[in-house]
């Protein structure tokens, strides 16, 4: 990508998490502000005139890279419909026919792997009924996939299977009140129910994995028992429900702090008080049932287990848990099948928060405090732990981390401590600094430093590629939020976004999966109009785009 280089004299990864060292103004640091490059292939308008007022609610850029799918109230205000526009612009078609007075596209569509369609949910025929549709990514015919509702029936959710063959959704598509699971083809047809009969009260909750290989679902439900939840599995086409948990204790439950799947979907791991009632500890099963195993060691009077991930190989389990002392989480790593926990986090660096185990299964890398949030990796069965972050300032603590998808480095920011000031804006601060860092230590490279103080990093994403960084924030004017670029490891940045109207701002950005634009919503040309925009970061594209990029 062609730039223009502005000096002073001396972004499927997503751009948006919760805001969380004061900078270091050296002159080293402010250089790195002074000097960013302009990108001279300019943003690309990728939504069609709108309406005032109007706005991009939801958009995802198709798997490969060519299209974005989008919802927006951009011809009536108020009535948000389903878009479809080419990655490099052009015009946009809308896929949803027209909607009943008060109908709507909601904003959780999904497009297939093979990014050929967009499923969706709409009041699209009577208002306040969810419905179902399956719509070709370039427009065309809608199809209804879900049977009749019955009054005062509706559509929840669902999930796209990973071949793209079938969708499983959760609606009161039977009986109103009741929630229940159902699978159809994605070019519509018979629509097949998954669970069994429910007792009164009972329903499908709201969580559920397909596998990986498309052939089986599990799910949450209070299927035996109103008020007791517990997981089943079964085949994507319909047939034997399969209990997965063990017989429960009076006031037992399961999946209260998670279940999921082993990424080879071999297994399921969930938490519940499947032994004592109110001590939750960690399970695994095989998929397709069989005698669960427990996962986590002893616990400690009052311990409970309460997040984990399974590691992408499928052989082990990170978990949190109070397991040696009440009120304080550590971080343990088991085998998937059963075995000796062993203890990753050190006590000495206090209780444990976020962790995140990397691409290649062979690194965990987690966030703790004993005074302020530090920044950690240790080997995923154990060993020595290193700190990752460059020394804080006494007014810093590390916020936020991402791993790149490539494990080989970590991308974190600082914030001021509680109380240490506000934004320019009047509200919390904002991150006041974006680092990089080898994932098993070393130079922590700054990314983006030195702000005023109120001005920070509100989000940042690493691309697909783990090459860069695309990262938004007031870092040329004060109270404007713009779209900015770095690579991975340090150097020149460069501004993607274009000149802002008075009042607007980039709200988030969303890397192609290809990692060679980055889509993202600002009221870039009119104050309070949110649209969507493209932007070519310089990775190099799988193909030519039609109309913009090259």
């Amino acid at each position: 990508m062609n730039t223009v280089r502005h000096c002073a004299a001396s972004p499927a990864a997503g751009i948006r998490h919760p805001a969380r060292q004061q900078a270091l103004l050296s002159g080293v640091f402010l250089a790195l502000l002074s000097c960013v490059t302009l990108a001279a292939d300019p943003p690309i308008k990728l939504n069609g005139p709108m309406v005032a007022s109007g706005r991009i609610v939801a958009r995802q850029v198709s798997p490969d890279s060519r299209t974005v799918v989008y919802v927006a109230d951009q011809e009536v205000d108020d009535v948000f419909e389903l878009y479809s526009v080419p990655i490099g612009g052009g015009v946009p078609t809308k896929l949803s026919p027209p909607l009943v007075s008060g109908g709507d596209v909601r904003t959780d569509f999904e497009i297939t792997a093979d990014s050929r369609t967009v499923v969706y949910l709409a009041d699209q025929n009577a208002n306040g009924v969810d419905e179902l549709f399956s719509v070709p990514i370039g427009g065309g015919t809608a199809v209804r996939l879900n049977k009749p509702i019955p009054s005062g029936g509706g559509l929840f959710d669902f999930d796209v299977s990973p071949d793209g063959a079938k969708v499983v959704y959760t609606g009161e598509q039977d009986r109103d009140g009741v929630a229940e699971l159902y699978s159809v083809s994605i070019q519509g047809g018979t629509v097949t129910k998954l669970n069994r009969a429910m007792p009164s009260g009972g329903n499908i909750l709201n969580r559920r994995f397909i596998t990986p290989d498309s052939s089986r679902v599990v799910y949450w439900a209070d299927q035996d028992r109103n008020n007791v939840n517990e997981i089943y599995s079964v085949p994507i086409d319909g047939g034997t429900v399969t209990k997965l948990n063990a017989s429960l204790p009076a006031g037992g439950s399961i999946g209260i702090f998670g279940f999921g799947l082993s990424p080879d979907g071999s297994r399921v791991i969930y938490t519940g008080d499947q032994t004592t009632d109110n001590v939750f500890e960690l399970y695994s099963v095989p998929i397709a049932g069989g005698t669960p195993t427990k996962l986590n060691g002893p616990l400690v009077g009052g311990g409970d287990v309460f997040s984990f991930q399974v590691s992408p190989d499928s052989t082990r389990v990170v978990y949190r848990a109070e397991q040696e002392t009440n009120g304080f989480n550590e971080l343990y790593s088991v085998p998937i099948g059963g075995g000796s926990a062993t203890k990753l986090s050190d006590p000495g660096l206090g209780a444990l928060f976020f962790f995140e185990i990397s691409a290649d299964s062979s690194t965990v890398v987690y966030q703790s405090d004993v005074d302020i949030d530090e920044l950690f990796s240790v080997a995923i069965d154990g060993g020595p732990i290193t700190t990752l972050n460059a020394p804080l300032s006494a007014s810093d603590e590390v916020s936020f981390f991402r791993l790149s998808n490539d494990g080989s480095r970590v991308v974190y920011t600082t914030r001021p401590l509680p109380g240490r000031g506000a934004s320019v804006n009047g509200d919390s601060p904002p991150d006041n600094g974006l680092f990089s860092v080898p994932i098993h230590g070393g130079v922590s490279e700054p990314l983006a430093v030195g702000f005023a103080t109120g001005s920070g990093v509100p989000d940042f994403a690493v691309s697909p590629n783990s090459h860069l960084v695309a990262y938004t924030a007031d870092q040329d004017s004060a109270g404007v939020t713009e779209l900015y670029q770095v690579p991975i490891s340090g150097g020149t940045r460069e501004k993607l976004s274009a000149p802002m109207v008075s009042g607007g701002d980039v709200t988030d950005g969303l890397f192609s999966p290809d990692s060679s634009v980055v889509v993202y919503r600002a009221d870039q040309d009119t104050d309070d109009l949110l649209e969507l925009y493209g932007v070519a970061t310089g990775e190099p594209s799988d193909f030519l785009f039609a109309n913009g990029f090259e």
